[in-house]
C-alpha cells in the first residue's frame, strides 16, 4: 500500500474508516496529505486533527488535498468550510489561522478519459432524480437529498420577516448546550395551530471556523441575555430540554438558573419519535390559507441552514441522526410537542402593550415562574 518514486520518496495509501482512527497517525508527519470523499466524516474533527501531521522537519512545501460529493453525511461542514467563503477558483485566507484554501468545482466535462471511454455515463446520471442530477452531474451543493425532512421546501416554509398578530401566543424552545450550541427560538401561535419561528439565538462559535462548536457560555449569562431578548416583548416561558433539571451536586441547575433570571420553565416532552412525526405532520399540513402550520422566517438562519440537512439515523429511520448539527431540530421538537402548540386554543390572547395597571401588576406581585428582574413598558 505504498507507492514508491525514483528518488526514493513514497506515497502512502492509509484509510481513516472512523474519526478516532487519527490516533494511529499522531505524532507523524506528512508534508502532503490527500483525501477520498471527505463528506463521509460527519463532521471536521478528523481533518482538524490531520492538519497537524501536515508538516516538514525537511522544509519542503506543506498541503492538504480533498475531493467530495455534495449530500453524504458531511456535507454541511464541508460546504461552510470550502464553498461557502469564497467564490469557486478564489483562494480564501482564513482569518485566525492565515491558512488558504480554495473550492474547485469538478463536472463530467473535466473528466474527458470518461467521457471517451464511456460516453453514456452522462445518460445514467440524468435518469437519476432531479436532486441527484444536481448534485452529481452539477457539481450543486445547495441540493440536499437523503434528508429527513423531504416535504421541506424554502417556497413554502420559509416566510419572509414581517410583524405577527399580538393576538398570537408566544413562548420560547431551548436546547441547552456549553461545548455544543445552544438553540433557543421564539415562537408564536395562531389559535388553530399554525406557528411561527420569528426569532432564534444559536450558540455557535463562529470565531472557530467550523461548525457544531458552542460559545462555552454560562447557563446564568445565556439566561439573562435571552431575558433581555424576550421580556419587552411579554414572553416569558421557556420549554427546554429536561436535562436542564440535572443536578450532580449542590450548585443549582441550569433550569434553576433560567428561572432566577426570571423564566417560567418548562420541561420538554422528549418524545422523541413522536416529535420528529409531530414535525413532519406539521410541515405537511395546511391551514385556511393554503400555508404549513410550521413556517420559520428567513432571519432564523441558522435553523434553515441545519435542519433541512439532517438524515435519518440508519439504525433507526424512525429518528434523526444525533451525530449531525441537530441542536435546532431538538429546539424545534420541545416546541411542536408543548401544550403551548398542541392545545392554542386554550390559550388567552397575549396583549404585547401593557396597561399602567399590568405593569404596576407585574412589578408588585411578579412574573409566574420567577423573580422580576426588569420589565420595560409604556
Amino acid at each position: 500500500m505504498t507507492w514508491t518514486f525514483p528518488s526514493g520518496a513514497t506515497l502512502r495509501f492509509r484509510a481513516l474508516e472512523k474519526a478516532t482512527d487519527v490516533g494511529k497517525y499522531n505524532g507523524h508527519q506528512y508534508p502532503w496529505q490527500g483525501w477520498d470523499e471527505l463528506t463521509e466524516f460527519i463532521d471536521d474533527a478528523p481533518y482538524i486533527f490531520m492538519l497537524g501531521c501536515c508538516r516538514s522537519g525537511e522544509g519542503a512545501p506543506c498541503y492538504m488535498r480533498a475531493t467530495g460529493n455534495p449530500g453524504r453525511p458531511g456535507h454541511l461542514w464541508v460546504k461552510s468550510r470550502f464553498i461557502d467563503p469564497a467564490p469557486p477558483e478564489v483562494i480564501y485566507r482564513d482569518p485566525v489561522s492565515g491558512l488558504t484554501r480554495c473550492f474547485i468545482p469538478s463536472k463530467l466535462e473535466d473528466n474527458q478519459i470518461l467521457m471517451q471511454n464511456d460516453p453514456d455515463y452522462e445518460k445514467r446520471l440524468l435518469l437519476q432524480p432531479k436532486h441527484l442530477q444536481k448534485a452529481l452531474r452539477w457539481g450543486d451543493w445547495n441540493v440536499v437529498f437523503g434528508q429527513a425532512f423531504s416535504e421541506f421546501t424554502r417556497e413554502k416554509h420559509i416566510i419572509p420577516r414581517a410583524p405577527l398578530d399580538s393576538t398570537w401566543y408566544r413562548f420560547v424552545s431551548m436546547d441547552w448546550g456549553y461545548a455544543k450550541p445552544f438553540s433557543i427560538q421564539w415562537w408564536a401561535v395562531r389559535e388553530d395551530g399554525h406557528m411561527v419561528q420569528y426569532k432564534e439565538w444559536y450558540g455557535l462559535d463562529t470565531g472557530q471556523g467550523k461548525r457544531n462548536v458552542g460559545l462555552r457560555m454560562g447557563a446564568t449569562a445565556v439566561a439573562e441575555k435571552a431575558w433581555d431578548m424576550s421580556i419587552d416583548e411579554g414572553v416569558t416561558v421557556m420549554v427546554a430540554d429536561p436535562a436542564c433539571w440535572n443536578k450532580s451536586d449542590d450548585a443549582p441547575s441550569i433550569a434553576e438558573q433560567f428561572e432566577a433570571a426570571g423564566w417560567k420553565m418548562v420541561k420538554a416532552n422528549n418524545d422523541r419519535k413522536n416529535g420528529l412525526m409531530r414535525i413532519h405532520d406539521m410541515m405537511q399540513t395546511q391551514d385556511e390559507y393554503g400555508r404549513p402550520l410550521m413556517q420559520i422566517m428567513e432571519s432564523c438562519q441558522q435553523w434553515i441552514l441545519t435542519v433541512p440537512l439532517l438524515q435519518p439515523d440508519a439504525r433507526d429511520p424512525e429518528d434523526i441522526d444525533t451525530d449531525l448539527e441537530d441542536h435546532a431540530y431538538d429546539a424545534t421538537r420541545y416546541a411542536v410537542m408543548s401544550e403551548y402548540a398542541r392545545k392554542p386554543h386554550l390559550l388567552k390572547p397575549r396583549n404585547p402593550y401593557p396597561t399602567h395597571q399590568e405593569e404596576y401588576n407585574v412589578l408588585r406581585h411578579g412574573l409566574e415562574g420567577g423573580a422580576v428582574r426588569r420589565f420595560t413598558g409604556n
